[in-house]
């Protein structure tokens, strides 16, 4: 689901690309137009020019007039097609795929170190390894997944440089800059939807029988093998996957179990009986219906990936034209940047707008609201005497309620005075307030111990805080007429 919302916004937010792919063969140039916009690939334009014998033998350009003329030939026919081609804000990304001819590659396998020296151990075993001078060459070299983490794993690919300027010269010439430039097996391995799962890519063509061993999608190993007409092509083809089969298992720990073969020689009875000998799932690539089989490989150069840190190999020299992710990322980067600019300007345009638009709002609002705001101030003039009246009249109402209260205070009292009287025997003769606000009281005790009696079971009432009772007035054992207060 994940996966899927980041593509949505890949397509939305990355710049559009012009991506063309190139192919030059010794008979023919073929170029396959692509525009790219995240994982989103469309294809807009394609041509082919013949080229005569005189222009290309077996890789080398002997003609570099016949060629440049059929380059330029050839990006006039796509203009036709095409007719933004010529009128592009930024220049295509150019992907040459040369052959192999000139090729030298090796899967190196080193000690483990840091990236500092293991880049100069890889510099020295090229230099070691390569038949021509490390001068005379344009080289470049990714990481190969080892089992064995005690071991750094390298696959690397040289060309010669003398060779590839050649090339490069006749584009310079019309003004077209290739960003990026990789063998055939590369750029057709774009049709290969082999997940990461490891298999063997076989190409037989003109060169001859061409090998390669995937991983994760990425190659790990390559070799060439030249055919002689007179050579037995189904020994040659079933030796040498059975050996990279056994390198692979051995060597990098990877088990191959599928073999790909794209078979432009016509070797199909050979191809259907190698699936028995070497007991792996042997299966045919074709170019889709709607591709010309010569512009297959130009196609798959097209289909080239990119992103922030190149992990496909690149023979172009970086100090020439800039690495192929490296244009894209100028390009991805230019376009953010214009994204920020002007989402920035719009903010600011709209925020002060709105904050113009607040402004008079509350502009307008308090202008409305004067004779409003004078009016009030003329009415709480003449509410004023209400007011005053409305604090009287609460002051009366509060003394009212504190008098209820403390009537009502005072008639529980004497409730219950005159029932604990009643339970004791005891006459209650009167009942007043003296001029100090204690409740007093008289009443008749027959006896002297009924009175005390009385006044006992008052206080243990809680009700009364204290009960006096004069001690003269309980001399007498008898008929006892006693005043008695209590202090609330």
């Amino acid at each position: 689901m994940f996966s899927k919302f980041f593509r949505l916004i890949s397509r939305i937010v990355l710049p559009k690309i012009v991506v063309v792919g190139l192919d030059i063969q010794d008979r023919h140039i073929g170029a396959v137009v692509t525009i790219r916009r995240g994982d989103k690939l469309t294809q807009v334009a394609s041509n082919i020019v013949e080229l005569s014998d005189e222009a290309i033998e077996n890789g080398d350009i002997k003609n570099s007039t016949l060629v440049f003329e059929a380059v330029r030939n050839l990006f006039s026919g796509i203009e036709k097609d095409f007719p933004l081609f010529k009128k592009l804000d930024n220049e295509p990304i150019f992907v040459l795929s040369i052959p192999p001819n000139h090729i030298y590659t090796e899967t190196m396998l080193l000690p483990l170190m840091d990236e500092a020296d293991l880049r100069e151990a890889v510099k020295l075993k090229i230099e070691t390894s390569l038949p021509w001078s490390l001068d005379n060459t344009y080289f470049d070299w990714v990481r190969v997944p080892l089992k064995d983490h005690n071991r750094a794993g390298i696959f690397m690919a040289a060309i010669q440089r003398n060779v590839l300027d050649e090339y490069l010269k006749i584009f310079a010439k019309g003004g077209w800059l290739v960003s990026a430039c990789e063998f055939h097996l590369l750029s057709l391995a774009a049709f290969i939807r082999g997940g990461d799962e490891p298999f063997i890519f076989v190409l037989i063509d003109e060169d001859g029988a061409e090998f390669a061993i995937f991983n994760f999608g990425k190659i790990i190993s390559h070799y060439l093998q030249r055919i002689q007409v007179k050579e037995n092509i189904s020994e040659i083809l079933k030796g040498k996957i059975k050996h990279l089969t056994a390198f692979a298992e051995g060597n990098l720990g990877v088990s191959v179990q599928k073999v790909y073969i794209l078979d432009r020689a016509n070797l199909e009875s050979i191809v259907s009986n190698l699936e028995n000998e070497t007991r792996m799932s042997v299966g045919l690539v074709a170019p889709p219906s709607q591709i010309d089989e010569r512009l297959f490989i130009a196609s798959g150069a097209a289909q080239r990936e990119y992103g922030v840190e190149e992990s496909t190999l690149n023979l172009m020299p970086p100090e020439s034209s800039g690495h192929y992710n490296e244009n894209l990322f100028l390009k991805t980067l230019n376009l953010w940047t214009n994204i920020f600019f002007i989402s920035s300007a719009i903010f600011i345009i709209v925020f002060s707008s709105t904050l113009a638009f607040v402004k008079s709002q509350e502009t307008i609002l308090l202008k409305s609201n004067l004779p409003l705001r004078s009016s009030l101030d003329q009415q709480l003039s003449q509410a004023q005497p209400l007011f005053e009246e409305a604090t009287k009249f609460n002051v009366l109402a509060r003394i009212l309620r504190d008098s209820m209260l403390t009537r009502s205070v005072f008639g529980e009292k004497i409730r219950i005075l005159q029932n604990e009287a009643a339970l004791t025997g005891l006459a209650i003769k009167k009942i007043y307030h003296d001029k100090e606000g204690q409740l007093g009281f008289s009443f008749f005790a027959p006896t002297r111990t009924s009175a005390l009696y009385f006044k006992e079971k008052l206080e243990k009432t809680k009700v009364f805080s204290e009960i006096v009772i004069p001690s003269n007035q309980l001399t007498p054992e008898k008929n006892l007429d006693i005043n008695a207060i209590i202090k609330l």
